[in-house]
Formats: structure tokens, C-alpha cells, sequence
């Protein structure tokens, strides 16, 4: 802040609200200025400084006086003290008005105002009249933004585009801007602004919760912790945790919107994005843009977490926007540092910041080759990188380092920008005339790259004269090979050329790149005095660099101090080897040295397998570098990713890596949602389950042994060598308490029922019961009763009336917590006791896990030895035992740690990840999670909820299949039941984890299809042998219903009263009654081709089919009657996949094929009308169901296994005006797509061909194949 402009400098004005908004204002400034004098009637308060080239007021409105009023009064009086202001920001938080799918706003989003159909962006009205009303009653009409601003947002759209189709899964908002989340970034890095503004955390109890709108808080002084979890709005997650970006009106009132139905009715009458308080009062008193980031959701429900962030982000998209203004010239007296509009490539410049880790040439090496390029620039010899020698000498004009994996470095679009923006820096004289082309041309970087490099860079250098005579500058392009788009290579080389052609300045170009054929070709288009060129690996002494940088390397790995290598190692004999193998790569020597050094093998083993490794006469180079570190990846995954026992996923679910030190103790919060660990690090870090860190908790002086949380999950308490134990405020990560002991502090637990009591262990040999409120001690156990050497602590579950202490030596110890009177003594165990846990139900039993290898179960009462439990390792470091006292686990010395089933004494499974000791184990609240802390640093999450921890469980094909084609499979109503049938004649009853009950022999023919009635009581099986099975689901069979033709599929109506089936030739459908005798009704006879399918109305009196005739036809069920024949013309291919009747029975959905689209169309059944037509993907994606859902929240939608669709006609009334048809997620649901299985028409698994089904049944998330093999497949996947 050292210099002061004039009034006339500043042209933008930024006006906010709340203090809040001001800082986060403050932070976006590139720089500061001295404060100016003010009218003398102007009492407002100003932060002078820039933006890009704009020079910014910001001023904030009176602490504690908000409104339109007081935001008309800081406006005037702005615009009285600086008269040449063009235009304002109005920016800060407002409430958002979401409408999922149609306005899909999210917490942290930024609202921009813009024109819509009437308005001019922000729409005033009364608050009051408005509420009374249940309509908006508009109180004026405001100015549009100004022109300068609306290009902007324009050309951030673009941008934004652009941006779009580069990114895959990108959705929701209308748009998302990384530019922003890096402004924001770099506020926070900076510290410009605190860290109480970074995003609120994803945490399972996730502030970012979107309640229905008729539910109210349900109290002020509650957080929304206490609301109704089940009334909260389920919305798809996105990708990215990036604002999104939103354009529309906004609502500005004079008074705060918090109703939840009044903001949905205002919101969908005039497409309203958020509401607000202040935009009305400066609209028509300065020319403003208004931007909003998004705090809450204009309902009840509200809290002040995400102000902070929503104000950085609304901050950080209007410095985005002012940067895209055109580029102005500061009139100023003292000299500025130039800026340009120019967007450049991150990172491609020599010395970037992403580069700062990468190593440079070994001094020592590549000597001939730095001399060679040495003589061609005519600079003295030196050593070292030659991007490196020429920036220190200056000499470096520029530079630009391609890679495949940066998106604006591996295209070459900004390749001439990045250039120039680099010589405007390094070159003031270059600089301005850089700066005069862009203000010529404004839009240059959207150029072709010939007019980008005529006017940026040719041009400039051509005109310019540097200070010494005939400079010689440099240009550095390396890796130009990764340039992904090769017309550009040939495009960046010839204009590069050109340069030769500059007679003011001698500027070369040092270009590296592998030896492509798109740039040889280029090259040899060229004269030969254009260029020279060196083949790197023809350099001479190439063998002495080798060798140097080998020796160096392995030097690098034997000083490493866990390896113990001698001095001598590897040993002149394997390093002449090695350099002999190498000759003349690099890239082989730099691949042998990282094979060597790899920490999971041993370096001798390692050296030994590649200087054995058999070759023959036609193995190339390329093969000898790689093919022995390939074939170690692969020893590698066979042993670890592929067990040999069955083929499934590990249980391990997430490494949380933060500690410096190994881990001391873990455990998970009573709700499940957070996880805590303590380590020798002194730290406490809190995470929540998805294995984010949340916050790192310093106070400790020493080792961290023991963590517990409060039942509410509100505070934390923490043990330490330190001699005390804290308790901290979870939410905040405040020091709440203090507690001092006389020695260290082992463990710690809360009483079960309000945590107020605080069990600690001191030095082993004392137990201090604490109120965790006043901090004051209210119990002490110690002394000879209490024994020596304690290690756990644990209360019973009512409200915590007893505590049990376990000792090193095995006893265990029963206390009154109120008196602090013995009142049991268990004495069993021979080693120590690691675990305790009382029953859950009455906390009557309790259970001991010892060192020796047992657990034990104790009356409470009586003090009896119910039962002990044996089979275990004295190396178990640890033990733990599951709430529900059902499932022990036991971590070991080796890093394992082993599930067993108490109740059956049966081992579960052993988990493998840890590299060292197993320190602590903690079980989730619900057992389906456990958490382990390791020496190795690490904690690991595990899911243990079926004990085997699969997150998509493959049931091995069944042994016992069909012998032919599987044509049908299905499950019963519960679940509980699988039928399958298949060519040859047989049907087999599975349970839903693949054992098979029974195999029904009773056709006599192939089985076409089965299928259960809805209550579940009873299946049919239709056979080509010109019949229909009814049977019960033990397999007894109950009728036998004969047709004239083969059957080939049948369908139960609703109430399973009547039986629909269809025949191969006879294009008909028949209608049977199955509740007594299994009497024929009728049939249908008027399609002219195959019936493709067909379905019941949901009171079962209407049955529609469809067929290749291109005709649905609609028949009463009690009757037979032909009700409707509707003609599709022109209908799809194939034409129909399924209908379905709506609840109502107004409406049919069909699905197809759709021609390039699967589709689903919509019929009113009283006029055969098509209503409207719904698009949900390609071709191949194909719809394998369909149904009309129940209502939410007054919407209707239609779900399929890809997707759910937003049905906006529900009658013939609605055709008028009909409204697009949104997406909306649905329900997870399990699919199979071709050769994928999928979940909400995500690929997830892909199928290889033995695996790829004739037929498929869904339940929940578990799906059956059948296959051409016989073979039935089960896949479950967790939800």
C-alpha cells in the first residue's frame, strides 16, 4: 500500500453488506492503495486498490443497518465522492431458491444477475405484500447490468464451454469456472483471508442439507443435527466440490426470506434464483452487476457455516469477471508493471512452480553436448541444464515445456500467449508494444496460431531494439513431442523458423523432442541453414555420463538406512554390467535405478534379476528395460490383487495417511460419522469415514495413547504421556478442558447415557472419574484394591452405573461409579486383558479379550464364568471385541488383523494392508466398519459388514448348472428365492447367495420362461412343450395348464388372480385364472405379428401389449374386449422393449430402441395420443425397465435402470404447453447393458464374453445371470 492515485482513477465501485464480505473484497485485490478524500458528506468506509487493469473502490455498508435504504445511501454517497465511477458490484451471500432438477443451487454456488423475459436482472418486491399475497407484488423496475459487464459474462460463458467439453462428467449448475476455486485457493494459501473461510467439509453430517420445504426447524436454539434426517432431499452428488456458477434474477426484498413453501411458490412463478435485501437500493443509483454466493436456502433451516465461503466465492467470481474486462490503461504518474489479458499455460515456463521438484542433469554429465549447444548460441561452456544456464545469464527470453498430462500444455493453443506474456515480462520495451497489439486485438488469443505469433511475437521483436547490440535471445521448447495436436507441431515449427528473419536481434530457439515423424517431416521441409540438429544418444562420451549418473544413483539407495547396505555395493562388476546394459539410453538407466531402489524389494535381489534376465537375439532395448519390471508387476498383483481362494474385492476401504509417527489409538464416533486418532506425534487428527481429514488438534506435548467421543459426538476426549487429558469441541477444535494427572495418561471413556462422568487411567495404577462439565475429579480409584497395571476402562450401558477396570496381570474389576465401591472381581485371565465390552442389550454379560489367546464372559451379578473362547496368538498386539459382542478382531505384530464369529467359533477372514504392528482396533457403531492404527503411520477403514468385506461380492459360477442355454431367470417378490429355467427342460431353485434347493424335472421340453406371482405364494414356468406349470415355491407342483402352441412367456396379473401367456405363432394373448382351477378366461386375437410384450393396469382390470405390427392394443380383463387399438407408424427398431399402464391408467409409457436414442413415449389411453417423448441415451443403452414412481413432493416421474425422467404431461390438457423433460436420479438401480453391468446406467462392470448373459433378475442390489453355458451368475453391490 504505497502509493495514492487520483479520484479519476477509479472507475468500478464493489459494494457489500456485512463485514464478512468486506474481507473476503479486500483479499481479491491485487494490490493496495493509500485512502483518498471524501466528500464531506460521504461517511462511508473505503478500501482503495486493483484488479487486474481497473482500479476498484469497495465499501461496506453500516455494521448492523442492512436493507435496500442503507444499501441506497452508500451507493449515492460513493458516486458523490468518486463522479467518474462507470459501474458497481453488488457482492455477498444471499439465500439460494433451490428447485431441483430445474435449479439444481447448492451451498457455495455464486447467483449472477442477468436480463430475463421483463426484467433487468434483480426483480424488487414486497416482502409483506408479497407473504400476504402467495405471489411476487413488484415494487419498481431496476436498470439492466451494465454492457461492459454483460460482454464479460459473455465471455466467461464461452469460456466456460470450452472448459465443459473438455471435462467428462461434468453437471449440474449452469456452469463451473476453475478459475474461481483457484482464486479461492490462492486467498486461502495466501492468507489473505483466513482459514474460516475454506469450504465447510463433506463430512457424513454434512451442513449442505436441503430440507423439504414444508418442514420447519424445529426449534431456534437446535442445529439442523437435531432435524428429521428422512426429510432431507435426496440430490445427485457432483463430481467436483467447485462453485457452480448461475445466471438469472434474482429476488431482492426488504426483509430476510426464510419459509420454505413461500420461497418455492415465488421461485417458480418468475424462475427466481435467490433472494436478498440489498441490489434493489444501488440498481438504479449506480449501473450494477449483482453476485451472490449461495450461505443458505431461504428457508428455516438456516446457519452461518457457510457464509464465510459463500463470500469468498461470490468475491472470487467478480474478480474472474472484472479480469475479462478489456484492457485498460492505467494513467497514472508512476510507472506500472505491465499486465496483460493473455492466458497462458501454467506451469510451461522454466522454473515453474510445478516444476520445482524435478531433477536436473548430474553435474559432471552431458558435457560435449552442452558445449555443442554452447558454440551454436555463442555462449562460453558450462555445466548443467541448459534451460538453467541461460536464465541465470539472462539470455532466456522465453520458454515452454509441453506435457501430455497438463490440459493447456499439451495442445499447443496457448503456446504463443504463454510466449509473449514471458517477453513482455522479461523486456519493458517488448512489453508495451506486446500490450498495444492486444488492445489492437483484443481477441488474439482466439486467433489461428499464425496470427497469434505475427502479432505477439514477430512483430514486437521486429520493432524492437534491445539495449545491447545485436542481442541474442533464447527461446526454450522441450518435449514438443507431447503435443497432442500434431497440426500444431508442424504449425509451431514453421513459425518458429521465421524467426531467422529478424534483423534487430539474433534470437534462437532451442527445441528438444524425441524423434517423431510428424516433426522429422517438418524439419526437412525446412533449408538447411534453418536448423541443426543432435541426436542425443550419439553425443560422444555417452557411456562415461552413464556411468556417472549410475554410480550416483546407487549411491542415492545404499545411503538409505534401513537397507544396511555395505559401502562397497552394488560393486564395480554389477556397475560395469549395468552401464553396459544401459549404453546409450538414459531412459534405461533412470528405469533400472527406480526398479532397483524400489522400496517393496530387496536392491541385490533386484540387480540380480535384471543382469540374469534371458534374453535372445531378437529382444530389443526397449524389451530388456521393461519386460523385467513388467513381469515383477505382475508377480506383484497375482499375489496381492488376485488371491488364489476366490476372486474377490479386499476389504480395505481407505488409508488415512497424516500422522508423522506411528498410530497410538483410534475410534469412530457413536453416530458413525467421524473418525479420531491419537499418535506419537503428539497430534490428534479428526476424519470423517469417506477418509478426508477434517482438522488436526495441537495441545498435546507428548504421545497421544488414548481417544474417546462424548455419546452426542460432540466432544472429544483425548490421553497423553503428557500427564493430562483434554477435552475438545468437535466442531470448532477448541480446548474445552484441561485435566492433570499425576503421570501419563493411558485411556479415557464417557459415561454411555449424557457424558458427563470421564473415566481416566493414570500411570496404570489410578483411576480418576472426572465431571466433564466443572472438570472437576469425582472419584479416585487406586491403592492396593484397585491393583496395579491398568489398561482398559469401560462403563455399562445403564447410564454407566458400573465401570469395569482390566489389569496387565488379567484380573478385571467392577466399580459403583457414584461411591466408588468394589463390586466384582474376575480373575481368569493369565495375560493381559486388552478388550472389554458389555452385552448391549442390559449390559448383564460382560466380555474380556486377553493377550493369551481367549475371551471370557462374565455375570455382572453373580460374577460367574459364563463361557470362554479360545484360539488365538500370543502376538496379537491388540483386541477388540463388536458391540454386539458378536465378532472379535485381533491385530497382530505382522501387520494382520483376524475376524472370528464368537457365537459359531469359526475364523472370518484375516485383512492385510498394514506394513507394521497393529497398535489399536476400533469397530463403527454398527459393526459394518472397522478402523485400525498402525506403526507404519497409517489408519486404515475396513468393511466388515458381511465379514468379508466386498464391495461387489462375485458368487463363483454355480457347479451346479444348467447343462443348456439359461433362458429366464427371476426372483420371488422377497428376494429370498431365484428360479431359473433353461433348454434343457429343467428349473432350479437358488437361494439369493447361490445355493441351489432344488432342480424341477417335470417339462419336457426347453423352459421358456419363470416367473412369480406378486404375493410370492406360487411360480409359473411355460415350456415349449406346449404347456404352463404352476407351482409353489418348495417345487411342489400345483396345475398343469396346456396351450396349442409353445409357450414362450406368461405374466400374473396384480392380485396374482389371473395369468397372462403368449404363444410363439399364434400372435395372441390368453388370459387364465389361476385362483381355483386354472380356467381359461379368452384370448385376444387381433396382432398381426409378434407380441413383443405386455403388462397389467395396476388394479389389473386393463392388459396392454404391444407388437411388431406397429399397434398397442388396450383389453378389459373381466371381459375380453378390444378397449383401444393404438397405431404407432413408422414405430422403432426394435419396436418395443415394454410398457407400462400408470397408476391412474391415463397414461401408457413405452420403451424402445428409438432409432439412434433409447426412448421412452407417453399415450393417453382414452385417445391413442402421443403426449410427449423422453430421450434417455443412446442407442445401446438399453432399457431393461420401467415404471411409473410414486409421487415426490407433487412431481411424477417414470424410473428406468439408466435413469429417471421428470414426466411433465400427466394428461391430454398439458400436450399445450408442455415443459422440456428433465433428468432426475433415482433410487440406485442394478442393470445389465450388453457386456456392462451397471448402477443408474453407469458402467461399472465390464462382463468378458463367457460372463455375458442370455437373461437377467434384479433384486435390490443384487443381479443374476443366466447364461448360454448353463452357468447362473450372482453379483451383489453394496449401496
Amino acid at each position: 500500500m504505497d502509493r495514492q492515485l487520483d479520484r479519476k482513477n477509479y472507475t468500478i465501485g464493489w459494494i457489500c453488506a456485512l463485514p464478512l464480505e468486506f474481507a473476503a473484497a479486500i483479499a481479491m485485490l491485487d494490490e493496495q492503495h493509500l485512502p483518498l478524500p471524501q466528500d464531506k458528506l460521504d461517511d462511508n468506509a473505503y478500501r482503495f486498490g486493483r484488479i487486474g487493469s481497473y482500479n476498484i473502490i469497495v465499501a461496506c455498508l453500516p455494521s448492523g443497518v442492512y436493507g435496500v435504504t442503507s444499501a441506497g445511501n452508500v451507493a449515492t454517497q460513493m458516486h458523490r465522492s468518486f463522479p467518474d465511477l462507470e459501474a458497481a458490484l453488488m457482492v455477498g451471500i444471499a439465500g439460494g431458491a433451490p428447485d431441483p432438477p430445474r435449479c439444481d443451487i447448492r451451498l457455495g454456488d455464486v447467483v449472477v444477475s442477468e436480463p430475463t423475459a421483463g426484467f433487468g436482472g434483480v426483480l424488487q418486491y414486497d416482502f409483506g405484500k408479497t407473504e400476504k399475497e402467495g405471489r411476487f407484488v413488484q415494487t419498481g423496475v431496476l436498470n439492466k447490468p451494465p454492457k461492459m459487464f454483460l460482454t464479460a459474462i459473455a465471455k466467461l460463458k464461452s469460456d466456460y464451454l470450452l472448459q465443459r467439453s473438455n471435462q467428462s462428467g461434468l453437471s449440474g449448475g449452469n456452469s463451473q469456472n476453475s478459475n474461481v476455486s483457484e482464486i479461492i485457493a490462492n486467498a486461502l494459501k495466501n492468507g489473505t483471508v483466513p482459514q474460516t473461510f475454506s469450504r465447510p467439509p463433506n463430512t457424513a453430517n454434512d451442513s449442505d442439507r436441503l430440507f423439504r420445504a414444508s418442514y420447519e426447524h424445529p426449534s431456534m436454539n437446535s442445529s439442523c443435527d437435531e432435524c428429521d434426517p428422512g426429510m432431507i432431499v435426496g440430490r445427485e452428488s457432483r463430481p467436483h466440490d467447485q462453485p457452480y456458477i448461475h445466471y438469472g434474477l434474482i429476488a431482492s426484498g426488504n426483509q430476510v426470506m426464510k419459509h420454505g413453501i413461500t420461497r418455492d411458490c415465488l421461485a417458480r412463478e418468475k424462475n427466481v434464483l435467490c433472494f436478498e435485501m440489498e441490489a434493489a437500493g444501488i440498481m438504479d443509483e449506480l449501473p450494477s452487476l449483482v453476485i451472490r454466493g449461495i450461505c443458505d436456502y431461504s428457508d428455516s433451516h438456516k446457519n452461518k457455516v457457510w457464509q464465510p465461503y459463500a463470500a469468498l466465492s461470490a468475491a472470487a467470481f467478480a474478480k474472474e469477471l472484472l479480469l475479462q474486462l478489456p484492457f485498460r490503461v492505467i494513467e497514472v504518474n508512476q510507472p506500472e508493471r505491465i499486465v496483460l489479458n493473455l492466458p497462458i499455460a501454467e506451469g510451461a515456463a522454466y522454473g515453474s512452480y510445478v516444476d520445482q521438484h524435478k531433477p536436473e542433469c548430474l553435474a559432471g554429465t552431458r558435457i560435449d553436448l552442452l558445449e555443442t549447444i554452447s558454440n551454436w548460441i555463442e555462449y562460453p561452456h558450462s555445466q548443467g541444464k541448459v534451460a538453467h544456464n541461460l536464465h541465470t545469464s539472462n539470455r532466456l527470453a522465453a520458454s515452454f515445456f509441453f506435457n501430455r498430462e497438463e490440459e493447456d500444455r499439451r495442445t499447443g493453443t496457448r503456446f504463443f500467449t504463454t510466449i509473449a506474456a514471458q517477453l513482455a515480462n522479461h523486456y519493458s520495451s517488448l512489453g508495451s508494444r506486446i500490450q498495444r497489439a492486444i488492445q489492437l486485438n483484443p481477441d488474439i488469443s482466439a486467433k489461428a496460431l499464425n496470427e497469434q505469433f505475427d502479432k505477439l511475437v514477430l512483430q514486437p521483436l521486429s520493432r524492437t531494439r534491445l539495449a545491447t547490440h545485436r542481442a541474442k535471445l533464447v527461446l526454450v521448447i522441450d518435449a514438443l513431442d507431447e503435443c497432442e495436436e500434431k497440426e500444431n507441431i508442424r504449425v509451431i515449427i514453421y513459425l518458429l523458423s521465421q524467426l531467422k528473419n529478424i534483423n534487430s536481434m539474433d534470437v534462437r530457439v532451442f527445441l528438444t523432442s524425441r524423434p517423431d515423424l510428424p516433426i522429422l517431416s517438418t524439419f526437412k521441409k525446412l533449408s538447411d541453414d534453418t536448423y541443426e540438429d543432435v541426436s542425443l544418444h550419439e553425443v560422444p562420451k555417452i557411456e562415461h555420463d552413464i556411468s556417472l549418473f549410475l554410480r550416483h544413483k546407487l549411491c542415492e539407495i545404499q545411503e538409505r538406512d534401513e537397507l544396511c547396505l555395505p559401502e562397497e555395493w552394488p560393486g564395480e562388476e554389477n556397475l560395469e554390467k549395468l552401464v553396459k546394459r544401459a549404453v546409450p539410453l538414459f531412459i534405461y538407466a533412470a528405469t533400472l535405478c527406480r526398479f532397483i531402489g524400489d522400496e517393496l524389494w530387496d536392491p541385490d535381489e533386484q540387480i540380480e534379476l535384471v543382469l540374469n534376465y534371458q534374453t535372445n537375439w531378437e529382444t530389443s532395448q526397449l524389451q530388456m528395460t521393461y519386460l523385467p519390471v513388467l513381469n515383477q508387476l505382475i508377480v506383484v498383483h497375482c499375489l496381492v490383487l488376485l488371491p488364489c481362494v476366490r476372486d474377490k474385492w479386499s476389504a480395505l476401504l481407505q488409508t488415512l495417511e497424516g500422522h508423522k509417527s506411528l498410530v497410538r489409538c483410534v475410534t469412530f464416533s457413536p453416530n458413525g460419522k467421524l473418525l479420531a486418532s491419537g499418535s506419537h506425534d503428539n497430534l490428534l487428527n479428526l476424519w470423517d469415514i469417506t477418509g478426508a481429514l477434517l482438522q488436526t488438534l495441537h495441545g498435546h506435548e507428548d504421545t497421544v495413547n488414548g481417544v474417546a467421543f462424548s455419546p452426542n459426538s460432540r466432544i472429544l476426549a483425548s490421553a497423553s504421556d503428557d500427564m493430562t487429558s483434554k477435552l475438545w469441541d468437535i466442531s470448532t477444535g477448541a480446548q474445552l478442558q484441561t485435566l492433570g494427572h499425576g503421570g501419563r495418561v493411558i485411556d479415557v471413556a464417557f459415561s454411555p447415557s449424557n457424558g458427563e462422568i470421564l473415566a481416566s487411567i493414570s500411570n496404570y495404577e489410578t483411576i480418576k472419574l472426572w465431571n466433564t462439565t466443572t472438570g472437576t475429579v469425582l472419584q479416585i480409584l487406586e491403592g492396593r484394591e484397585l491393583g496395579a497395571s491398568i489398561l482398559r476402562v469401560a462403563f455399562s450401558p445403564n447410564n454407566g452405573e458400573i465401570l469395569a477396570s482390566a489389569s496387565y496381570g488379567g484380573e478385571i474389576k467392577l466399580w459403583n461409579t457414584t461411591t466408588g465401591a468394589l463390586l466384582q472381581t474376575f480373575q481368569g485371565h493369565e495375560y493381559p486383558v486388552h478388550s472389554l465390552a458389555f452385552s448391549s442389550d442390559n449390559g448383564e454379560v460382560l466380555a474380556s479379550a486377553s493377550r493369551e489367546g481367549s475371551i471370557k464372559f462374565w455375570d455382572i451379578n453373580t460374577g460367574a464364568l459364563s463361557r470362554t473362547l479360545k484360539g488365538y496368538q500370543y502376538n496379537d498386539t491388540c483386541v477388540t471385541l463388536s458391540s454386539n459382542t458378536r465378532i472379535i478382531a485381533c491385530g497382530s505384530i505382522n501387520g494382520t488383523i483376524k475376524l472370528r464369529d464368537i457365537i459359531m467359533e469359526t475364523p472370518l477372514r484375516t485383512l492385510r494392508g498394514h506394513t507394521a504392528s497393529v497398535r489399536n482396533i476400533s469397530f463403527s457403531p454398527d459393526n459394518k466398519l472397522l478402523a485400525s492404527a498402525s506403526s507404519d503411520y497409517s489408519i486404515k477403514l475396513w468393511d466388515v459388514a458381511d465379514c468379508e468385506g466386498e464391495a461387489a461380492e462375485v458368487l463363483l459360477k454355480t457347479p451346479e448348472k444348467h447343462s443348456l442355454y439359461v433362458n429366464s431367470v427371476a426372483f420371488s417378490p422377497d428376494g429370498k428365492v431365484l428360479a431359473s429355467s433353461s433348454n434343457d427342460g429343467t428349473i432350479k431353485l437358488w437361494s439369493a447367495t447361490g445355493v441351489l434347493l432344488r432342480t424341477l424335472e417335470e417339462h419336457e421340453h426347453s423352459v421358456s420362461i419363470v416367473e412369480f406371482s406378486p404375493d410370492g405364494r406360487i411360480f409359473a414356468s411355460a415350456s415349449k412343450d406346449n404347456t404352463i406349470k404352476l407351482w409353489d415355491t418348495t417345487g411342489t407342483l400345483l396345475q398343469t395348464l396346456t396351450e396349442d402352441d409353445w409357450v414362450t412367456a406368461t405374466k400374473f396379473s396384480p392380485d396374482g388372480q389371473k395369468l397372462a401367456s403368449i404363444t410363439c405363432y399364434q400372435f395372441q394373448i390368453k388370459l387364465w385364472d389361476t385362483s381355483t382351477t386354472a380356467e381359461f378366461l379368452w384370448n385376444s386375437n387381433i396382432h398381426r405379428s409378434w407380441i413383443r410384450n405386455y403388462t397389467f393396469s395396476p388394479n389389473g382390470k386393463i392388459l396392454a401389449s404391444a407388437a411388431d405390427d406397429e399397434t398397442i392394443g388396450l383389453w378389459d380383463t373381466t371381459t375380453g374386449q378390444a378397449l383401444r387399438i393404438i397405431h404407432v407408424p413408422g414405430s422403432m427398431d426394435p419396436i418395443f422393449r415394454g410398457i407400462k399402464i400408470s397408476p391412474d391408467s391415463k397414461l401408457i409409457a413405452s420403451r424402445s430402441g428409438g432409432g439412434t436414442h433409447a426412448i421412452v413415449q407417453l399415450w393417453d389411453t382414452a385417445t391413442g395420443m402421443l403426449l410427449q417423448t423422453l430421450a434417455i441415451g443412446t442407442r445401446k443403452d438399453w432399457v431393461h425397465d420401467l415404471a411409473f414412481s410414486p409421487n415426490r413432493e407433487g412431481d411424477r416421474y417414470i424410473d428406468t435402470d439408466i435413469k429417471s425422467l421428470y414426466q411433465t404431461v400427466f394428461s391430454l390438457e398439458d400436450v399445450e404447453n408442455p415443459n422440456n423433460p428433465e433428468f432426475q436420479p433415482s433410487e440406485p438401480v442394478v442393470s445389465q447393458n450388453g457386456e456392462w453391468l451397471a448402477r443408474n446406467g453407469e458402467k461399472l462392470v465390464w462382463l468378458p464374453h463367457d460372463y455375458r448373459p442370455q437373461c437377467s433378475a434384479v433384486y435390490g442390489s443384487t443381479i443374476v445371470l443366466g447364461h448360454h453355458s448353463g452357468d447362473v451368475s450372482f453379483f451383489t453391490f453394496r449401496t
